[in-house]
């Protein structure tokens, strides 16, 4: 049993894009960011609760990145960035397999950082290990409309294409280890890492060998890891166990009454095949809506659900994530 507190997710109000390009993606997700309410109209205060304190990096008057940390005290060492041009040659640290591209943002974390210096420098938190950037959502193709949702200690950001696809950036504390001991875990008892897009978007099924949840050796493709406990090298995942939709299935779960929340194990990408620990408060549900929120009656646990479509799925799982 995990010793880690439980993660509670709020939604920000959606946000426009205004362009198309790697700015308007930035500008949209700092602006959901900004917000001194939720989606619900509940208030907000950046920095407290679950609500991130994000800062605004730019470069001649164009957004380049944003960046900042979570609420949790436990993981004030964390810094994570979301970054990327749409002309010109930076040079930033990028973690393999991926290049460098315009009309994107990047995504990578930061552990034991000094404070920011610059976003596409060897160091861009001054100090401590740098993860390394993967291309996180193609702005060009995923530029139309931004969902946030936050918990004190990750987020993920949801883009939508004009057909209604999206892609993924899932980053911060995001899986619980099971362990406090030094080889599986931080000194904080978590793992730090990333899910990423790349060029593409999700596929309809969260939580088969093509979802995001499964990281992919191709360059600039979907990709997940996390951080190795204590190294600045990483380690790549996938699902313990692929999920196919199924009507009778135990994983298309009833919404009035929800008997079994299926938990997300995960393991290494490669031998040794270990277990590394548990997606956090992330459950395996049937297709829907995307943003829908849905209520046990029995017990009140709450639950948006993440899918790869902005339109409802029934053909493919999504995933849950625990609500306030």
């Amino acid at each position: 049993m995990s010793s880690l507190p439980q993660l509670i997710y709020r939604m920000l109000p959606v946000q426009p894009v205004a362009t198309p390009t790697a700015e308007g993606l930035l500008d949209a997700i700092y602006d959901a960011f900004q917000s001194t309410k939720y989606a619900d109209q509940k208030p907000r205060t950046p920095g407290s609760g679950t609500a991130w304190l994000m800062s605004r990096y730019k470069n001649a008057s164009v957004t380049e990145a944003i960046y900042g940390k979570a609420p949790e005290a436990a993981i004030s060492t964390m810094d994570v960035i979301l970054a990327g041009v749409d002309t010109g040659s930076p040079s930033p640290t990028m973690r393999t397999p991926d290049t460098l591209g315009t009309g994107a943002v990047y995504a990578s974390v930061n552990k034991g950082g000094s404070g920011f210096t610059t976003w596409d420098g060897a160091a861009p938190f001054g100090a401590g290990k740098f993860f390394g950037y993967w291309r996180g959502i193609n702005a060009t193709s995923f530029g139309i409309q931004v969902w946030v949702f936050e918990s004190m200690e990750d987020f993920w950001v949801l883009s939508m294409s004009s057909t209604g696809s999206l892609a993924i950036i899932r980053i911060g504390a995001i899986i619980d280890p099971h362990t406090a001991d030094a080889s599986d875990a931080e000194t904080s008892g978590r793992l730090f890492g990333m899910v990423t897009c790349g060029t593409g978007g999700t596929t309809a099924n969260l939580w088969d060998s093509n979802g995001p949840f499964h990281h992919n050796a191709a360059a600039n493709s979907h990709h997940f890891g996390v951080f190795i406990p204590g190294a600045a090298t990483i380690t790549t995942l996938r699902v313990n166990a692929t999920q196919a939709p199924s009507a009778a299935s135990a994983t298309s779960i009833n919404r009035g009454r929800l008997p079994f929340l299926q938990p997300v194990a995960i393991r290494d990408l490669v031998t040794p095949y270990a277990f590394i620990g548990e997606l956090r408060d992330t459950f395996v549900f049937e297709g829907s809506k995307m943003s829908e929120r849905v209520v046990d009656k029995a017990t009140g646990n709450s639950f948006y659900l993440v899918s790869g479509y902005l339109g409802g799925i029934t053909t493919a799982l999504c995933a849950g994530i625990r609500a306030y």
